[in-house]
């Protein structure tokens, strides 16, 4: 049922954009926009402004290119179509779906006039493959209340945002294919920096943040020449991002295999759709399936983010307390001798040491563990460590506030951030309590004193200690938020050695 009430949420949340904002003009045009009240504040929201060309016909696996202008004020109180996927779950999608889809929306907070102020920029998760800004989950309006201005955007999503094929890097003057939505999330950071000032933002102190796929985009945008200069502050929820990406290689091959590139030109989207699993790159041994993203391209991407970042910047980075559920379910129904044997067949050399730390006795409750330290906790870590020897502030958080009864899973913690605690149906769990709201405020108010300072710590009480050159050191953040240190270090030096096995 939840995946139902957050699309009537969705509704809801559109219909309260009837009332109109002021009319603001951007370099491909005027927009004018509507607004959303939360608590006592009225804020005026910018919906479905494009921020590139339609990527269709020949612009279809292609860099994104400016929009096309217009003169008229275009009508901005309604979201764009979002970018072609399948359902995740059981939640529809009951949003059009169009490959003319690469979109913004802009949530902006009563102001003073001259004064400018921190923006915010979320990248949305769906492991790549799905998800859209659209998401009731992700309305900005609790967060630019705060006094932010906050962006959200769609970017191309499974095959259509990641194919890698030989012929399209043939044709590329780069000689390069793929990363593709990667791409589209840099020229929506162009964007911001080229009009953020007429919504009232500040261009010097944009802070981007994403969670798992999104929070993987962020190391990405780290790790990219590309995007240097866009971006000020960096925020990592939960990203996936310790694994080695595959080379441009490796992922021309895979789309290869697909077929010609005339014959993928001429298939529509949702026959592509049915693709996305054949263009996957080889899946992280621990995962329950494999899925696109970023590839080493040697261009934008030059070398594995877990190496080196081209844009090293102040950092809020960390996970949930249970990361791994989500996606174990298949380690549940092994017993003791099939989970030795997929032990044997991931770690290789390395099983006796990994069943030292993962043992046998609990399948299920060991693989949750390998999941969760495989997937998020090494990357997690590795690009904190990578940060912070770049002599970069870095916070480490591990969000672990029970969710009615249970552990917090991955994603838990967005409704926390998003002020969107009262979002209907997103849990299932009893309604938020006083807890819920006092833990959210004080997120919500850490995550834009980051963005506005560079600090989340308010001034005089510096309770959030930053991580050091071995990124243990972390926040854990729940009923009453305290400092300790990171427990998983073995079982994350056996994720590193696994991933530096050629």
């Amino acid at each position: 049922m939840k995946g139902w009430a957050r699309a009537l949420a969705l509704t809801a949340l559109t219909l309260t954009a009837a009332a109109h904002a002021a009319t603001v003009t951007t370099t491909a045009g005027p927009v004018s926009g509507g607004s959303e009240t939360t608590g006592s504040t009225t804020v005026s929201v910018y919906r479905g402004i494009p921020y590139a060309a339609a990527p269709v016909g020949a612009l279809r696996w292609a860099p994104p290119k400016p929009p096309t202008p217009w003169q008229r004020p275009r009508d901005a109180t309604q979201f764009g179509a979002i970018c072609p996927q399948v359902p995740f779950g059981d939640a529809p999608l009951t949003q059009p779906q169009s490959e003319d889809c690469l979109f913004l929306n802009v949530w902006t907070p009563p102001h003073a006039p001259g004064v400018t102020l921190p923006v915010m920029v979320f990248i949305h998760g769906g492991a790549f493959v799905g998800g859209f800004s659209s998401d009731p989950l992700y309305d900005g309006a609790a967060l630019a209340a705060k006094g932010v201005v906050l962006v959200s955007f769609n970017y191309r999503l499974g095959v259509l945002g990641f194919l890698a094929h030989p012929e399209l890097s043939a044709t590329s003057p780069d000689h390069v294919s793929g990363n593709y939505g990667i791409l589209d999330q840099i020229a929506a950071l162009a964007w911001v920096r080229d009009n953020i000032a007429a919504f009232g933002g500040d261009p010097a102190r944009v802070t981007i943040f994403g969670e798992s796929a999104g929070g993987s985009a962020v190391v990405a945008l780290l790790a990219s020449p590309m995007a240097r200069g866009l971006f000020a502050r960096a925020i990592a929820e939960s990203p996936a991002a310790g694994f080695p990406l595959p080379t441009l290689k490796a992922a021309e091959a895979t789309g290869a295999r697909l077929g010609t590139l005339t014959e993928l030109r001429a298939l529509p989207a949702d026959k592509l759709l049915a693709l996305n699993l054949k263009v996957l790159p080889p899946a992280p041994p621990m995962a329950p399936a494999p899925y696109p993203g970023p590839v080493v391209d040697g261009w934008m991407l030059p070398v594995q983010p877990r190496k080196a970042l081209a844009n090293p910047v102040p950092a809020i980075i960390g996970g949930n307390l249970d990361e791994g559920s989500m996606f174990a379910a298949d380690w549940k129904s092994l017993d003791r001798a099939a989970y030795v044997a997929r032990l044997r067949t991931v770690f290789g050399s390395l099983t006796p040491r990994a069943l030292r730390i993962y043992p046998p006795a609990d399948p299920a409750t060991s693989g949750r563990d390998l999941v969760a330290d495989g997937l998020f906790g090494d990357g997690i870590r590795s690009t904190a460590r990578t940060l912070a020897a770049d002599r970069q502030p870095v916070w480490r958080y591990l969000f672990a506030l029970p969710q009615g009864g249970r552990a917090p899973m991955h994603s838990d913690e967005l409704r926390y951030v998003f002020g969107t605690l009262d979002l209907p149906g997103y849990t299932g769990e009893p309604p938020p309590g006083p807890v819920d709201r006092r833990v959210s405020a004080q997120m919500m108010s850490a995550w834009v004193r980051f963005a506005a300072t560079g600090d989340p710590n308010r001034r005089g009480l510096g309770t959030w200690a930053r991580t050091g050159h071995g990124a243990t050191a972390l926040l854990r953040i729940a009923d009453h938020a305290k400092m300790q240190q990171d427990d998983h270090g073995r079982a994350l030096d056996l994720i590193d050695a696994l991933y530096a096995t050629p």
